[in-house]
C-alpha cells in the first residue's frame, strides 16, 4: 500500500509553532498528524530542548521519525529511548564562553549534557528564565558552580563525548 505521504517528511519547532501559547497541541492538529502519519507521512519536531523535556508532547504526536534536540546536538529515537546521533562543541569554545562571562555580567550561562541542564550563573537574567512558565523546565534550581570552577570537569566532557557540565 503507498499512502499519499510516502517519502514526505514534516519537521516543526515546537514553542510559537506546534505548541499553542498555553504550550498544548489543538486537537486539529493532533488530528491532521495522526491522517498525516497514517498515510505515509513522517513527522518529527526540532528543538532546542532535551528529550526528557518533550515527553508529554512526543506521548501525544507519537513522532515517527527522529526527534532534533538539545539545539542541534542530537539526533534522538523516542521510541527507541536513544540517541542515534550526537555532536559537542569542540573545548575551544570554553574561551569563548569565559570571554563572555567576563564581559557580559548580564548574560546567563546554561549548559547542557544530553541528559542534563545546569545554570553556571545566578543573576536576574536567568532567575528570570528559571521562574519563565514558557521555558519547559519550570523552576529548575540554580546551580551555585561556575562553569570554570573545575578543570576536570571539562575534560570529562571530552573523556565520555558529552557537551561540557558546569557541576560534578
Amino acid at each position: 500500500y503507498m499512502g499519499i505521504f510516502d517519502g514526505v517528511l514534516i519537521c516543526t519547532d515546537l514553542d510559537g509553532t506546534l505548541l499553542k501559547e498555553d504550550k498544548t497541541i489543538s486537537a486539529a492538529n493532533i488530528e491532521a498528524i495522526e491522517y498525516f502519519k497514517q498515510n505515509g507521512g513522517l513527522f518529527t519536531f526540532v528543538t532546542g530542548r532535551m528529550p526528557n523535556f518533550v515527553d508529554n508532547i512526543a506521548q501525544q504526536i507519537k513522532p515517527n521519525a527522529p526527534i532534533g534536540c538539545v539545539n542541534g546536538g542530537g539526533l534522538y529515537d523516542y521510541k527507541e529511548k536513544k540517541y542515534l546521533w550526537t555532536s559537542t562543541m569542540p573545548e575551544e569554545v570554553l574561551e569563548l564562553i569565559k570571554c563572555i562571562d567576563d564581559t557580559l555580567p548580564d548574560v546567563g550561562i546554561q549548559t547542557c549534557t544530553f541528559e542534563k541542564s545546569y545554570f553556571c550563573k545566578d543573576n536576574i537574567t536567568m532567575q528570570k528564565f528559571r521562574e519563565s512558565e514558557s521555558n519547559g523546565i519550570l523552576k529548575l534550581k540554580n546551580k551555585e558552580k561556575h562553569f570554570s570552577d573545575n578543570e576536570s570537569i571539562y575534560s570529562h566532557r571530552i573523556k565520555e563525548n558529552r557537551v561540557f557540565e558546569c557541576v560534578n
